[in-house]
């Protein structure tokens, strides 16, 4: 049967609460839980979640700080997943260089500054965040050294907000240009 999980979401803190959903079958309970030295956010979600999202960590750095993203599940009605802590990558140089930035107005950034790579984060990524609500956009974006499991595109919808943490990873300096999602919002309904 499918669970029914409480959808919410948080700033600065670490708990929330909103209404019970009914879940896709095949999702958990789940509790996202995003920390930001670059931004100086911190974002809490409670939501349906794919079981492919589960117990999974992401961290990246840049020259400006780090954003570290943990998401947990649990398997009961209206349960609350755990925090999962995610630990610094450990201090030791592994050779992969980065290119590093940061936009709070875009998906897309870029840089000619570098950042070292230690520990686990063994790939470069541009990692984005959209949120779309019902009457704003906002979009932004940070290049750096990632863990693997940041190249990956997880999406969150709570009460008519959605919420989009998208990853780009590549070993070498080719770079990719997505799409602004916001930017297209504006001119889709300009031209309605």
């Amino acid at each position: 049967n499918p669970l029914t999980c409480i959808q919410c979401l948080s700033t600065n803190s670490t708990s929330c609460t909103g209404n019970a959903v009914t879940c896709p079958n095949g999702y958990f309970c789940g509790t996202s839980y995003t920390e930001s030295t670059v931004a100086g956010v911190t974002r809490y979600i409670r939501s349906c979640t794919p079981q492919t999202q589960c117990d999974k960590i992401i961290s990246v750095t840049t020259l400006y700080g780090t954003t570290k993203m943990s998401t947990s599940c649990c398997t009961s009605d209206n349960c609350t997943a755990p925090i999962l802590a995610v630990q610094p990558p450990s201090s030791e140089l592994n050779g992969v260089t980065c290119p590093s930035c940061q936009s709070s107005q875009s998906t897309w950034c870029h840089d000619a500054q570098t950042v070292q790579c230690k520990g686990e984060e063994t790939v470069c990524a541009l990692h984005s965040t959209t949120i779309d609500g019902l009457s704003f956009c906002k979009s932004s974006a940070i290049r750096g050294c990632a863990r693997p499991s940041a190249c990956d595109t997880q999406t969150y919808t709570i009460n008519g907000k959605s919420i989009i943490y998208q990853g780009i990873c590549s070993c070498g300096g080719n770079y990719y240009c997505p799409i602004n999602p916001c930017f297209n919002k504006k001119i889709n309904k300009m031209g309605a």
